[in-house]
Formats: C-alpha cells, structure tokens, sequence
C-alpha cells in the first residue's frame, strides 16, 4: 500500500525511522534485509524488498531488477542495462526492461 504523505516509516536496528520519499535513492535486496540508500544514511529495516515496494509510490518507484528499486527521480543516464542513479550504478534487469523503459517514458 503506497502513501501520499512524503515519507515512509521503517524499523531498522530498534529504532523507528521517518524517511523522506525524496531521500530514498534506491532499495537494495540483501537477505532478509532490505537496504534503503538514502542521501545521508543507510537504513538496514529486516523487511523482504517486495514489502518495502508495497510502501513506496509506484510513480515515484520502480523495481527494476529482482534485487532493486530506484526512485525514478534520482535517474542520471542509462547505459545498456546499467542504471547510473546518483554516484551508484544499478543493473537493469532483462525482465524489467521494458516495463521500466516505459515508465521512464523511453518508449511507447
């Protein structure tokens, strides 16, 4: 369930977090942890990645690999299946591709 009030909550390492929707660089699958890359910080919430796509806006977010999730707004350029988003560079994976293509506006 996406919300439309700017920010999410997360608990990671006992503490209870309000993160902005515009920090969220990309999520990252690791275990059964989901690593959200923000501006400042790293928070390690022990929540499966596909919850944590429940909770982002699928406007604003969108999976783009079975291990990420960028926030479409922090795009620099695309090279091949490589996804440059802030200093980080994030695989595009072959059965997202053109899903993502079409969000992003990059076809029809």
């Amino acid at each position: 369930m996406s919300n439309d009030i700017g920010y999410i909550l997360v608990r990671a390492e006992g503490i209870t977090y309000q993160v902005k929707l515009e920090e969220i660089i990309f999520a990252e699958a690791k275990k059964n942890y989901t690593h959200l890359f923000g501006d400042s910080r790293v928070l390690k919430p022990k929540l499966a990645l596909s919850e944590v796509e429940k909770l982002l806006p699928p406007a604003q977010f969108i999976r783009v690999h079975r291990s990420f999730i960028i926030n479409k707004e922090k795009i620099k350029h695309i090279d091949g299946n490589s996804i440059y988003v802030d200093k980080h560079v994030i695989p595009l994976g072959g059965s997202f591709r053109e899903g993502f293509l079409k969000k992003i506006g990059a076809i029809d």
